[in-house]
């Protein structure tokens, strides 16, 4: 395994919310947005998932494209419905979405992942649910044989 950067895939060591906010202010936007990311306690910085904080100002700005998802990696305590409601709601532009979490059963940690569509894309939220579900499922399965350990 490793990373291979190439035109459409890049890295960017810098701080995510600085980034984030940048990106929107020069006009460009992403298919995925992943946050994994912690403080010294261990938590994930308020920026990435409280109201009014960076990453929600980021995607009510456009950071998030057309078709895309924003996704976390919380750990098991935390209640990861603010963050789904906080990125719901700075997503509100978006016709079509869907928002829903999957259990990593190695370390319990919970992934949130909001998606969103437009028309065309999916015809309804219940076909976005299902394909969505789909892959949710795939990820469970490869979470349960813990390659990280």
């Amino acid at each position: 395994m490793g990373f291979s950067p190439c035109d459409r895939i890049g890295v960017a060591i810098k701080d995510g919310i600085d980034f984030a906010l940048r990106a929107t202010a020069e006009g460009r936007s992403y298919h995925a947005v992943l946050i994994d990311a912690y403080d010294a306690s261990g938590e994930v910085p308020s920026a990435f998932w409280q109201p009014n904080e960076g990453l929600a100002k980021a995607l009510a700005r456009g950071l998030l494209a057309n078709v895309g998802l924003v996704a976390g990696n919380f750990l098991p305590h935390m209640d990861i419905s603010i963050a789904l409601r906080t990125w719901r709601d700075a997503l509100q532009h978006s016709r079509q979405s869907l928002a829903f979490s999957v259990e990593d059963t190695c370390v319990g940690n919970q992934i949130a992942v909001h998606a969103v569509g437009e028309s065309g894309v999916a015809r309804c939220n219940a076909e976005l649910e299902e394909k969505l579900r789909l892959h949710a499922d795939s990820l469970v399965a490869f979470m349960q044989t813990c390659p990280f350990d």
